[in-house]
């Protein structure tokens, strides 16, 4: 078992052992799909640089080489994608996350490839994919703060990061909040904006007054512009701590795990020789973690209950 618990299919892990010993030219490329505005801009995504990062160092180790392809290149089309991608001899393909939830790219000519995507944001063709365990990301970080003593825990996100969640965040945090809770622990309403409005994030700020908050970087920054220091106000877990340049309490997705994991549904059916789209699409979850760190301390007064560990 990987690090964080990623565990390789061992059929594939022979099938590349075999792949190695016999190539003797260029390691066979997987294409990488993206569709940001500009050609590099997923490298503006930390959480997007470590999942390329992880997939590509997986590839390379199991007898692959990933190449991103731009499909917003000027005069390119999902035809003339594919079309290109078969003329390199291309056979195996991912498609990253998309800028855009409910993406749709239907003319690659997926019946010849073997295809995988990272994530919810791609909604047809409806490819395997890797995947965050997102519902039980938004479920650690609230059981966390709850055992540290917060009693007033709320969440704000906006409908896009709910679509490309499919829901799990805020159908979590639903959940726990009606399960039975300890006397003096209130439920404040989550917060979701058809797109995403500071001002309407501060005004529901003050009107409930939340004691942590569940949330991105940026929201933190925005509380702290405000004169609402974190965590003196206000604890803050981190949905994701993916690129974060000093320790923050949050959610670790391994984002690592989750790249090297679609790399893995791709040479899996190259090795069983399987093309075009699946009949029924599986989809394999990479756990998160809980990462510890100044934005969440333990309230005073408050003895730790059980610590969780990510399950």
């Amino acid at each position: 078992m990987g690090p964080h618990g990623y565990r390789p299919d061992p059929e594939v892990s022979r099938l590349m052992g075999h792949l190695r010993l016999n190539r003797t030219a260029q390691p066979e490329t997987i294409a990488w799909i993206t569709s940001e505005s500009t050609r590099d801009g997923w490298q503006d995504s930390p959480a997007y640089t470590e999942l390329y990062t992880g997939a590509q160092v997986h590839a390379h180790s199991i007898g692959f080489q990933l190449q991103p392809y731009w499909l917003k290149e000027k005069n390119m089309t999902a035809k003339r994608l594919g079309s290109i991608l078969r003329n390199r001899g291309i056979r195996g393909v991912i498609v990253g996350p998309q800028p855009q939830s409910c993406t749709m790219i239907p003319n690659l000519g997926w019946e010849h490839f073997a295809a995988a995507t990272c994530g919810f944001s791609l909604q047809e063709p409806r490819l395997h994919r890797a995947c965050s365990q997102q519902y039980q990301a938004l479920s650690l970080a609230w059981d966390e703060l709850r055992e540290r003593g917060y009693r007033r825990i709320g969440f704000a996100l906006s409908v896009e990061s709910n679509l490309r969640t499919e829901g799990m965040w805020l159908a979590s945090f639903l959940a726990r909040q009606s399960t039975p809770a300890p006397a003096g622990f209130d439920i404040i309403p989550p917060l979701v904006l058809e797109q995403w409005d500071d001002r309407r994030f501060l005004a529901w700020f003050h009107q409930y007054r939340p004691d942590a908050l569940i949330g991105w970087a940026d929201a933190a920054e925005l509380l702290r512009k405000n004169g609402i220091p974190i965590p003196q106000a206000c604890a803050y877990a981190l949905i994701n701590t993916a690129g974060l340049a000093s320790p923050a309490a949050g959610v670790n997705h391994h984002m690592d795990a989750l790249g090297a994991a679609a790399v893995d549904l791709v040479a899996e059916q190259l090795h069983h020789h399987r093309y075009g789209l699946p009949a029924i699409p599986k989809i394999v979850m990479v756990e998160c973690s809980w990462s510890d760190g100044p934005n969440v301390p333990q309230r005073h007064g408050h003895k730790p209950g059980r610590r969780r560990t990510g399950k």
